[in-house]
């Protein structure tokens, strides 16, 4: 429901790089794009026993920890406690994921979805900002059969901290070339995903559970 108020396509690609006029369009990933509780469940999981092999810590008490804070603050405080930088863990984590963890086993093409969202590229520059590490958000878009119609995936990294800190969203809107009023966002979880661009002047904001919801919201939109 509205609660107020990566790469293009090839053949958006021109348009989306010359135009100075062109709103964002900017979408979270998980619960949003795709619906995918076994393939999350099955990241989560792979993700701990990584951890839990290379430090030798308690399986138990990594999970205790991982429900009560954000993934990747989760996994950069154990790697840190651990004496590791984080960013060069995360290079050898995110190949392995993607590898043991293929998102094409559990995601399928959504044509409905690449339809909705090709005509929507043809007035905006579309995104991902999303919490998850870029190798893992390009392989469920690649999975979905729409990473060609986003311009970019904003994900946390050297200088970006995760959601809902307002950097990432900061750097999109940057690169958009219209006014902040003239952007449209789509997410699952008000205060992570839309609640920061509320701040920053956006008013086309819509609350999504999964993409049927999305779907449903982009016919009302387009």
């Amino acid at each position: 429901s509205r609660r107020s108020a990566a790469k293009p396509a090839k053949s958006f690609r021109f348009a989306a790089r010359r135009s100075r006029n062109r709103p964002a369009a900017i979408f979270d990933l998980d619960n949003t794009l795709h619906y995918s509780p076994d393939y999350i469940k099955d990241v989560y999981a792979w993700s701990l026993k990584f951890l839990y092999t290379r430090y030798g810590l308690s399986s138990e008490l990594l999970k205790a920890r991982r429900k009560v804070t954000d993934f990747p603050v989760f996994f950069k405080a154990v790697v840190t406690e651990n004496g590791e930088d984080p960013l060069v863990v995360y290079d050898v984590f995110e190949p392995e994921l993607v590898k043991h963890v293929p998102a094409a086993a559990y995601i399928k093409p959504d044509g409905e979805l690449r339809s909705l969202l090709k005509r929507l590229a043809r007035q905006y520059d579309l995104f991902v900002i999303t919490n998850n590490r870029g190798l893992v958000a390009d392989a469920v878009l690649q999975a979905l059969g729409v990473r060609d119609l986003f311009r970019d995936v904003v994900a946390p990294g050297i200088v970006l901290p995760p959601k809902p800190d307002p950097a990432m969203f900061r750097s999109v809107l940057g690169r958009a070339g219209a006014p902040n009023d003239r952007a449209v966002a789509f997410g699952d979880i008000f205060d992570t995903d839309l609640a920061p661009l509320q701040r920053l002047g956006l008013n086309k904001l819509f609350l999504v559970q999964g993409p049927d919801s999305l779907k449903k919201e982009l016919k009302a939109f387009l």
